[in-house]
């Protein structure tokens, strides 16, 4: 072999490792618990979200005037639930996507949830997505932490109005999360677009006291 072709043939196999190193490194980045890689940090573009906070609120007051609450944001005891919120792991409540929230001393039910529609809120303000073996593990703007094991079936946790549920699993390259408990239901469904450019989050929530309830469109761009 001349020099000619064994530096070609260098060159060649080179480029041959390099790709198939590639392309093992992409196949590392899914697994059971994630078939489509959604792991990354993911901070919310306003711009081009709906608002979520915004919607929240006005529905909270909704809720409020319909029940005929009458003191006024942080006084009145029947003040409808904006986003939901409470204690329990991770989602754990509808506020936030992880960690613990916890109830108002005084058990004024609308100071409670205002605090929960801000919470919600200020979860899906930023969030950072990995994969653990079978559980995906999410870390939310409010930097609680919640371990998901899509199609492990129903997790079962305490609440501030008894048990909530969360369950979560793939709806083909969608990940929906979802979190029941009290009156209160939180979807989130969780896909990339734009070839994997933005991350969309579909938040859901609604309520057995009202056929109303919030939908937003939620992107987020990575890094």
């Amino acid at each position: 072999m001349t020099p000619n072709w064994k530096a070609a043939f260098l060159v060649s196999l080179i480029a041959a490792t390099t790709v198939a190193a590639a392309a093992e490194n992409t196949l590392d980045t899914t697994s059971d618990a994630m078939p489509v890689n959604l792991t990354g940090v993911w901070n919310l573009d306003e711009h081009a979200s709906d608002d979520l906070a915004g919607q929240l609120e006005a529905w909270r007051k909704q809720m409020t005037a319909r029940r005929g609450g009458g003191r006024g944001t942080g006084g009145e005891h029947g003040g409808g639930r904006g986003g939901g919120g409470g204690r329990g792991s991770g989602m754990g409540g509808h506020g936030g996507m992880g960690g613990q929230k916890g109830e108002s001393p005084s058990g004024d039910h609308e100071q409670d949830d205002g605090g929960h529609s801000r919470d919600l809120a200020q979860a899906m303000e930023q969030l950072l997505i990995t994969v653990d073996g079978a559980v995906v593990e999410i870390m939310d703007g409010t930097d609680r932490t919640h371990r998901w094991a899509p199609g492990a079936g129903a997790v079962k946790r305490d609440g501030p109005e008894g048990e909530m549920v969360e369950k979560a699993w793939w709806d083909e390259t969608v990940l929906v999360l979802s979190t029941n408990g009290g009156h209160m239901s939180v979807t989130r469904r969780l896909h990339l677009e734009d070839e994997g450019g933005i991350l969309v989050a579909d938040v859901s929530v609604t309520t057995s006291e009202s056929s109303e309830g919030i939908d937003a469109r939620l992107v987020y761009s990575g890094y």
